[in-house]
């Protein structure tokens, strides 16, 4: 019997147990789009919390941060890179189609559904290599969350999604996926 990778526990057992009212995800480590296990809990995951947010809408509140890119050290760099791309994807579809992501002129304050995704910008060079630990809270007002969740390297929830939906991006300049005032 082989153990599963270091911290993936706190997140299976969200496969099993009740979801809680309150649920925000740190999910930075690079065996969310490199290691096989981490990537069927990751897409069981994401499948049972879409599922429960159609069926009980107002339910609960979901706060998830992921990486914006991956390290260009990161094993498998290509694979890698098109699984990470994929997974950015489908999270945002699953916001478009529950409203709760931002449309370009469409007011969403009428869905029900608050989830929110935001994407955590790795520095370059030997500070690329620090992110925050992995985690699964209760309670947005969690300490550690709540400084990965307001961290100046974290991009707001204003993904652009015709941006993100049209394919893969090559650059780091955050800008262009963020929402203008007009």
């Amino acid at each position: 019997m082989t153990l599963p990778p270091p911290g993936l526990d706190k997140f299976e057992r969200l496969l099993v147990e009740p979801l809680p009212a309150e649920l925000c995800l740190i999910q930075l480590a690079d065996p969310w789009f490199t290691d096989a296990r981490y990537i069927a809990v990751r897409n069981l995951l994401d499948q049972r919390i879409y599922e429960h947010l159609v069926v009980n809408p107002a339910s609960m509140r979901v706060r998830r941060v992921v990486l914006y890119d991956i390290p260009s050290d990161c094993e498998r760099h290509a694979d890698a890179n098109a699984e990470h791309s994929g997974w950015i994807t489908a999270l945002v579809r699953q916001l478009l189609y529950l409203d709760a992501a931002p449309t370009p002129g469409v007011e969403t304050a009428s869905s029900q559904v608050d989830a929110q995704l935001r994407q955590y910008i790795l520095g370059r060079g030997r500070q690329g290599a620090s992110r925050p630990p992995d985690g699964v809270f209760f309670d947005v007002e969690s300490e550690r969350f709540e400084r990965v969740w307001t961290s100046p390297t974290t991009i707001q929830n204003n993904l652009v999604p015709s941006e993100l939906l049209s394919g893969p991006w090559q650059d780091r300049d955050a800008s262009r996926y963020l929402w203008e005032d007009r």
